[in-house]
């Protein structure tokens, strides 16, 4: 299996790695929500590290309203615990919106010790939360990065 965007592919299906389903939460709250697709990925490519890739499709976003967040769950789809980052933080996190385009990037970034990933706008020179206004009901996005844990 594969996500393709933008003219590359990103393999899901890595040797050693899990797969997750990703969710998508809006203000912290998921109300209405209703997901036409959610895929993920984990792979261990070192000890301590986790590389993850996830996409969500949605065919409705509910009526929840605040920042978007994506999230990876407390474990994957074999039942295998998902380890917290150790330095609370999620590197070079790369989001691609696959339907909408009110913004020129996303970046995102993991705020505390969880499995959460708050996803930001940019416009320009300025940096804000994605907040539901900036993306429809049929919200198609990409999320990938990587974190260091506690072997």
């Amino acid at each position: 299996m594969a996500f393709t965007t933008v003219g590359k592919t990103i393999p899901l299906n890595v040797p050693g790695g899990n797969a997750f389903i990703p969710t998508i939460t809006f203000g912290g709250n998921s109300v209405g929500v209703v997901y036409t697709n959610q895929e993920g990925f984990l792979h261990y490519p070192a000890p301590g590290l986790i590389m993850f890739h996830g996409r969500i499709v949605l065919s409705n976003m509910g009526t929840s309203t605040g920042a978007v967040v994506f999230r990876l769950p407390a474990a994957d789809v074999a039942g295998n615990t998902i380890p917290l980052p150790k330095l609370s933080t999620i590197h070079a996190c790369e989001v691609i919106n696959q339907t909408q385009t009110p913004v020129d990037q996303f970046s995102c970034l993991q705020t505390n010790a969880s499995l959460s990933v708050q996803l930001f706008k940019r416009v320009g020179v300025t940096r804000s939360a994605l907040v539901e206004t900036d993306v429809g009901s049929t919200f198609n996005c990409y999320v990938s990065g990587f974190y260091f844990y506690t072997p």
